[in-house]
């Protein structure tokens, strides 16, 4: 959230046009530098697995070590952003709702589609979930195919969603996990990064 700009700091368009004009070229001097040192240190970043934003990520680390900053740092707000998105679509779906709620105080359930349903309908009436809204399930096969939807989000909470089949009979269990760590990026032991302090002289194209 952005501070409150007292009445004495608070400038006319003409006034910030005119100062961002005459800082301009300390700006971009500033952001070819970083970009020079990032185009250094991102060639040589290994990583043990990737997210599927991978590229993007790997330049975020670059550049992060190019301002001073540690890959790490970089990692862990990169996935303390992804949880917080998360986090806001699982609080705006009705069915992860009632799922989380329904978990509460539990750490492992296992029954049919249509068992949870009935269950999650129970929940749903206590917890003031409107269950005649389009994207509540109608059906045990409605549900199973929410949870389909819902299953890497959930995880990514620490709700674990297993659907199986034995027989004739569909069964959905779910358990209750230890969140992934913060950084599902993660870097090789002691493989590419830099300190970021790259001497202006060793910077070459």
């Amino acid at each position: 959230e952005l501070e409150r700009i007292e009445p004495t700091e608070r400038k006319t368009e003409k006034e910030l046009y005119q100062n961002f004009k005459n800082d301009l070229p300390a700006i971009l001097g500033g952001v070819f530098d970083v970009l020079v040192k990032a185009i250094k240190i991102q060639p040589t970043m290994e990583f043990k697995s990737h997210h599927r934003m991978a590229d993007w990520a790997s330049w975020g680390c670059a550049i992060s070590e190019a301002l001073g900053y540690s890959k790490e740092e970089f990692l862990n707000a990169y996935q303390d952003n992804i949880d917080r998105q998360t986090e806001m679509l699982l609080n705006e779906n009705i069915v992860a709702t009632a799922i989380i709620t329904f978990m509460e105080d539990k750490t492992d359930w296992k029954g049919t589609p249509t068992e949870l349903l009935g269950k999650l309908s129970g929940h749903a009436m206590l917890d003031n979930i409107d269950t005649r809204e389009k994207y509540w399930p109608k059906g045990a096969n409605i549900l199973s195919r929410r949870l389909n939807e819902l299953s890497t989000h959930l995880k990514q909470m620490g709700y674990l969603v297993t659907i199986s089949t034995s027989g004739v009979e569909r069964w959905i269990q779910i358990k209750k996990i230890v969140k992934p760590e913060p950084r599902q990026l993660s870097l090789d032991e002691g493989a590419g990064g830099t300190d970021g302090n790259i001497p202006p002289e060793d910077i070459s194209f």
